[in-house]
């Protein structure tokens, strides 16, 4: 009887068991469903607010399928970003999906990174974002660049040579917008190093006088032009400054001989050896070939042999005792003046080195600045070792289209002036710097070095001093 009873209590335990209902029938989970969003559109990083119900920490977010992060999160509302990938779409919650899309829009101009971070004068950058307009302006401290490259996302630019600059943002301007790096450009050995100081000339001459005429220093004194002064003079003339006179001025010298400098002579050439002064060469008015010794204090010029080319725009130098002339034009052939007579010393394999400029350091001599193919860069350089050995050296960093290019020694270091600029060349490691280029120094257009004093002047006769 007792196991009966057991038996049917068993049975209705069972029974009862299988008629319980789970927990989760009764309270199933909630479905999160999304009711609205804004913005309705934007641009990547745009901030959206996600309204609806049943929302959790921890739900999957996505525009057009792309994931998103979430900032913040209740049971109503999500604070997302438009991620970076994002396309027109629609937003995802988990299972939910929004009735509309969001609108990616385009994004704004915009910088996102330059590369590298630092460098000397010529390092090109590369700037990367998004909108960047035609024809962009890029500035460093208000001092432009030159564009390399650019594109809608990427600009490449060229640091400016600028002894004025050190750490400064980069700055773009383009399609009327303005933008700006987060961080900035380091210039590494900006400067400057070297100044031109004023000699406060009591009478500086007017602009353009002296076109394509000479300058150079000479026992003591400096000397410019052996041209007409302007084109209404049917005589060459001359100007003389003397750094010891108390007056500071450029004085007017008789008119030299006319067969040595006639009126329109430009471009010639002048050196100094053994205290004579030789000039030739130069465009009187087609290339002349001629060379002469002058005497400037007692205006007499003998005439020498003539040089071997007829050309314009020639270097010289003294090496070794010896007076060396070359080139103008695309001439190639440096030429050795001893004894009265011309030899050859070196042929060049440029397309063209014309009013270039040479520095003699130790037994070398340096010279430049030459084009090596047609429509090529001005700022190949050479070293001339005697006898007859001419090798190219490193680039000056500098491609300006002007042919001038003064050049003076300090020590065992050679200085070429470039308009504004000037590169000291260090032989050996073959290495360049600019130790002047600001936009406010003064043009240099002739130097001449006196006493180890090394003097440079403008095409107006204003006269300054080099100074470390």
């Amino acid at each position: 009887m007792k196991r009966m009873q057991l038996w049917w209590m068993l049975c209705l335990l069972t029974v009862l068991a299988c008629k319980k209902k789970p927990a989760d029938v009764d309270n199933p989970p909630l479905t999160p469903e999304i009711t609205s969003f804004a913005p309705e559109h934007g641009t990547p990083g745009t901030v959206v607010k996600i309204t609806g119900k049943n929302f959790k920490t921890g739900y999957t977010v996505t525009f057009g399928g792309i994931d998103a992060a979430v900032t913040a999160a209740t049971a109503t509302e999500l604070t997302v970003p438009v991620p970076a990938a994002a396309v027109t779409g629609k937003i995802k919650v988990h299972t939910a999906t929004s009735a509309t899309d969001f609108v990616v829009d385009a994004p704004g101009p915009a910088i996102i990174d330059f590369t590298p971070r630092e460098g000397p004068f010529g390092t090109q950058v590369t700037l990367v974002g998004h909108g960047f307009g035609d024809a962009p302006k890029v500035t460093l401290n208000g001092i432009e660049a030159e564009v390399k490259q650019s594109s809608a996302a990427q600009i490449v630019i060229t640091i400016p040579v600028n002894t004025g600059l050190s750490a400064h943002k980069i700055r773009v301007e383009s399609g009327g917008g303005v933008l700006e790096t987060a961080s900035a450009f380091t210039v590494k050995e900006a400067g400057p190093f070297a100044k031109w100081e004023s000699r406060q000339i009591a009478n500086p001459a007017p602009g353009g006088i002296f076109q394509m005429g000479l300058g150079f220093s000479f026992k003591g004194k400096l000397y410019w032009g052996f041209t007409r002064m302007s084109f209404l003079q049917t005589a060459a003339e001359y100007f003389v400054f003397d750094p010891a006179d108390p007056r500071k001025e450029w004085k007017l010298a008789p008119s030299p001989p006319a067969d040595m400098a006639p009126a329109i002579m430009q471009n010639a050439t002048a050196v100094v050896l053994d205290n004579q002064l030789y000039i030739g060469t130069g465009l009187t008015p087609t290339a002349s070939k001629r060379w002469w010794r002058y005497d400037p204090e007692t205006n007499a010029a003998t005439g020498l042999t003539d040089y071997p080319e007829n050309t314009s725009g020639a270097l010289s130098f003294v090496l070794n005792n010896s007076i060396y002339v070359g080139f103008g034009g695309t001439h190639q052939t440096l030429y050795r003046f001893k004894a009265g007579n011309w030899e050859v010393a070196a042929t060049g394999n440029f397309r063209e080195l014309s009013s270039g400029n040479a520095v003699v350091l130790g037994g070398d001599a340096y010279f430049g600045r030459a084009i090596m193919t047609a429509g090529g860069p001005r700022k190949a350089m050479f070293k001339f070792t005697s006898p007859g050995q001419l090798v190219q050296v490193a680039d000056m960093p500098d491609d300006v289209a002007m042919q001038s290019t003064p050049a003076f020694a300090v020590g065992n270091k050679g200085y070429f002036v470039v308009d504004k600029r000037v590169w000291e060349y260090t032989p050996g490691a073959g290495s360049w710097r600019a130790v002047i280029a600001t936009a406010d120094a003064p043009s240099i257009r002739y130097v001449g070095v006196i006493n180890n004093v090394v003097f440079g002047w403008t095409g107006t006769g204003e006269v300054y001093e080099f100074k470390f």
